[in-house]
């Protein structure tokens, strides 16, 4: 075997690293590092009470940059934190009171959400594990569904190009109940190719939506699709779009027209 000389075989490391960045498209949140399960742990905070006051969501008493005095339906970015455990605490913006708590253990080359959601007495933090794991050469987007409105009883998810009839379709989720995420948390997010698609929410089993919009999926794109209620009325929901680029606003919201 012809041995290299080091410069060489450092030029033809560096020209690989390069064509990998490029099809991993290089932003902060989709990587290199993210693909090989070699980045840093990242967190992101989406607030999902409604009526509730601007809340800061602290990490081990410190308040977090990109979730300070934020209102309902804001979602953050992605932020990278070390490979340890945590108690992140939520807190109202306005005199500090403590809403809630949750222990987390960052685990590297995972990503967590963590959202703020209503109960009975008040409110509570969940979090959702996702592995990222997604091919070095793949430019697909990556979807997942978490439902935050009450008033919505469990529901079928269905993704679909343009006017397809669902009376053929399978539900891409399928009886997604109040407070519940698909896929699970652990699990990886489905991936779709990049482009225009159909968002159904139908009552289990049902074939007629009480949501239907139309979404354009971005190459490389990492969603987070929740489901909050609208109005009080059973079955009128938006969908906050949690993006991870690199953009200021990490949030689109989407209404059935």
């Amino acid at each position: 075997m012809i041995q290299l000389p080091k410069p060489f075989r450092f030029l033809l490391l560096a020209a690989a690293s390069a064509t990998l960045l490029a099809a991993c498209g290089g932003s902060d949140d989709d990587s290199l590092d993210d693909r090989i399960d070699a980045a840093d742990p990242k967190v992101r905070f989406v607030h999902a009470v409604p009526g509730a006051p601007n809340v800061t969501l602290q990490r081990d008493g410190v308040a977090e940059t990109g979730a300070t005095d934020v209102a309902y339906k804001y979602g953050s970015q992605y932020y990278d934190v070390s490979t340890r455990n945590y108690t992140f605490t939520l807190r109202t913006a306005s005199g500090a009171t403590e809403l809630a708590s949750l222990p987390l253990t960052a685990e590297r080359g995972d990503r967590y959400t963590l959202l703020a959601l209503p109960t009975d007495s008040g409110v509570e933090l969940v979090s959702i594990s996702d592995p990222y794991d997604k091919s070095v050469t793949s430019e697909d987007a990556r979807v997942r569904v978490f439902n935050a409105a009450a008033n919505a009883p469990s529901f079928d998810v269905y993704i679909t190009a343009a006017s397809v009839d669902l009376a053929s379709a399978t539900p891409r989720f399928a009886a997604l109940g109040y407070k519940t995420v698909k896929p699970d948390s652990g699990n990886n997010s489905v991936e779709v190719a990049s482009g225009a698609y159909q968002v159904r929410l139908t009552p289990v089993g049902s074939k007629t939506p009480f949501f239907d919009a139309l979404v354009t999926a971005p190459e490389d794109g990492d969603w987070l699709l929740v489901v909050l209620p609208d109005t009080a009325a059973a079955n009128s929901v938006r969908i906050l779009l949690v993006r991870a680029d690199d953009s200021n606003d990490a949030t689109d919201e989407i209404t059935a027209p």
